[in-house]
């Protein structure tokens, strides 16, 4: 038993370091977690700016929230990622926050806004079933952004090879009436983009990569957005 920290944690505070929710869940004393993350708040607003040392990086840190996942605080460390340690001491701080609270067990860890976000879809339809259940594994395995981006990239561009022309006029080749299909496609394109360019973010791929994705996306965008 110990304090562990999720594994894609500091690329999540990457990605949302304006916004970093962090969730304190599993604990093995639930009145001591809510205790350890006051103190750890305190922690994190004592952290300096490496420009500014005298003054915190935080510019501002929510109160204590309780949810079902258990309890959290939001911190706005903008563009932290671009200064090496600050945001593996904020995780430091609420490590040793919950260890001198006395917790033997407890797990640091973000709200999963991808999942989220692909669950909602897949429950309107909005992405083909056969491709949720993939992507969704692939997220809950940890799968990098990168390799989840370029996985989509293949898949949907194998998908939509029996679907365009080929001079990507946007005309459809086959299947015109299949409209569910075509709503999955573009928000398979738009998951995408989003993966793609946070993928960039968190350095996990490069610009190069990044321009090629975005490039196949705009490009098979305007072929949705022709169709009549």
């Amino acid at each position: 038993m110990a304090i562990r920290t999720h594994p894609r944690l500091l690329d999540y505070m990457r990605l949302n370091s304006g916004a970093m929710k962090l969730i304190v869940e599993q604990a093995s004393d639930v009145r001591a977690a809510r205790h350890a993350l006051e103190d750890a708040r305190q922690r994190i607003f004592n952290i300096p700016h490496p420009d500014e040392p005298t003054g915190p990086y935080a510019s501002w840190i929510s109160d204590v929230e309780e949810g079902p996942g258990g309890f959290s605080i939001t911190i706005d460390m903008a563009d932290a990622e671009v200064y090496p340690g600050v945001l593996e001491e904020a995780v430091a701080q609420v490590v040793d926050a919950l260890e001198d609270a006395g917790l033997k067990e407890a797990t640091i860890s973000f709200p999963d806004d991808l999942r989220q976000r692909v669950g909602e879809a897949i429950k309107t339809g909005l992405v083909p079933r056969e491709l949720h259940h993939e992507l969704m594994n692939r997220i809950a395995r940890g799968e990098r952004p990168a390799a989840v981006a370029a996985w989509l990239a293949a898949e949907s561009e194998a998908r939509d090879s029996a679907a365009y022309d080929s001079t990507n006029e946007g005309r459809h080749a086959s299947d015109k009436d299949n409209d569910a299909e075509w709503a999955g496609g573009y928000a398979v394109l738009l998951a995408i983009e989003t993966i793609a360019v946070n993928a960039r973010k968190a350095g996990l791929t490069d610009s190069e990569t990044l321009a090629r994705i975005l490039s196949y996306v705009d490009t098979c965008k305007d072929a949705f957005d022709a169709l009549p």
